[in-house]
């Protein structure tokens, strides 16, 4: 399908195109929660399914809670959780990969939240991360980031620089506001000849080596086109 005869080639337009029919297919629901690990007892109606979604500007937005507050809070879920050593496992991650640049990981020290303006610029990237696909089970939060052609990006400029860790914590984070003890399950959608590329980028190998990302949840358009179909 195009538009005055040109084709959309954005990742969101075929993540759209692709998982759209998911949304309506319960079956469908269930064999991609399952093949990310979900439990074989898990129904349709448990598993929920959302596109592009924005957690943490919508919980503010629902609670009305001020950003003075959720600055304090999210500060906390982070420095006192499972990432407060963040900033020093990139540093030793960079260290292994010292002999190899490419599969290094920039601006470590940007993960040091310990100042009041560091705080801020959390606070700001987390309002602001989007996750292409989402899927919630009662146990499981599985956060799904689609890739076509472009890269996974990396911003200097912010705390929470690189975009699949970013993604992560987000959603560690608001699961941790809202007194949640789901386990978070990252996995991607890519392009089947640029899999063994994929395995190679240095923020998957941080991913899977912090146990975070398992290989077999890097997918394939492939995998989701026969899923739907």
């Amino acid at each position: 399908m195009s538009i005055l005869g040109i084709n959309n080639r954005t990742e969101n337009w075929e993540t759209a195109r692709q998982f759209a029919p998911i949304l309506l297919d319960g079956c469908a629901r269930v064999q991609l929660a399952r093949k990310l690990g979900e439990y074989l007892g898990t129904s349709r109606a448990d598993v929920d399914l959302e596109l592009f979604w924005k957690g943490m500007r919508d919980y503010k937005y629902q609670t009305k809670i001020n950003d003075e507050e959720l600055l304090k809070q999210c500060a906390e879920a982070y420095s006192n959780g499972s990432f407060q050593n963040l900033c020093g496992r990139i540093k030793n991650f960079n260290d292994v990969n010292n002999q190899n640049p490419s599969r290094s990981l920039m601006m470590a020290k940007n993960y040091d939240v310990l100042d009041c303006d560091k705080q801020k610029d959390l606070l700001n990237n987390l309002l602001n991360t989007e996750i292409d696909i989402v899927l919630e089970t009662p146990r499981h939060f599985y956060v799904g980031e689609a890739k076509k052609e472009s890269s996974f990006g990396a911003t200097g400029g912010y705390v929470l620089v690189h975009q699949l860790i970013r993604e992560y914590v987000m959603a560690s984070v608001l699961l941790n506001l809202k007194g949640i003890s789901k386990k978070v399950v990252p996995f991607l959608v890519v392009d089947e000849k640029k899999r063994a590329s994929v395995m190679r980028h240095g923020q998957v190998r941080f991913m899977m080596r912090q146990g975070w990302l398992k290989e077999a949840n890097v997918l394939t358009w492939a995998y989701i086109e026969r899923l739907r179909s």
